[in-house]
This record gives C-alpha cells, sequence and structure tokens, in this order.
C-alpha cells in the first residue's frame, strides 16, 4: 500500500454520500475532517491531515501529488501522465 492510499475508495464513498445528505456533517468534515472522520469510524492515523474541500457550479479543484520521497512518479500518476485519465475527472481522448 502507498503512503496515499491508507484511506480507502469504499471510505471515501461513504463520506461523500453522509456529506451530500446530511450538511452539518459537510460543515464539519470541511472545517475539522479528523472529528467527522471519528464520528463514522475512520480513524485518521498519526501526523496525518484530510483536507476536503467542495466543488462549486463554476470551480473545480484539482490536486497535484507530491512525488515520493525518491523522486519517482507513483504507478497512479504515470497512468495520467501516459494519457489515463481517472473517470469522472478529465475527458478521455
Amino acid at each position: 500500500m502507498s503512503d496515499r492510499q491508507e484511506f480507502s475508495s469504499d471510505a471515501l464513498k461513504v463520506v461523500i454520500s453522509k456529506a451530500w445528505s446530511d450538511p452539518g456533517f459537510k460543515a464539519k468534515l470541511v472545517t475539522n475532517s479528523k472529528d467527522a472522520l471519528a464520528s463514522l469510524g475512520i480513524k485518521v492515523p498519526e501526523g496525518v491531515n484530510y483536507k476536503f474541500i467542495e466543488d462549486t457550479p463554476t470551480t473545480r479543484h484539482f490536486v497535484i501529488p507530491a512525488l515520493s520521497a525518491d523522486g519517482e512518479l507513483k504507478d497512479e500518476l504515470a497512468k495520467v501522465a501516459g494519457g489515463k485519465a481517472v473517470a469522472g475527472m478529465l475527458p478521455v481522448k
């Protein structure tokens, strides 16, 4: 497991679903993600911070991943750099 994969896609689905259905949870997720995640039984590893931000109809956010400690591209980033895109994020040509 890479250093960027400790938060599973299944857990992320639960978090997003809860944020869409519960405005109070969404507000807490944006301001205090550790407590919001803990309320769902998701433990944030020591020394790790998760930041949640919300897209709007006119603003989209993209994350520039950090390079690994050895400066090499991770497999996931290499796929994007090679022309493959994440479904729902970028147009695939």
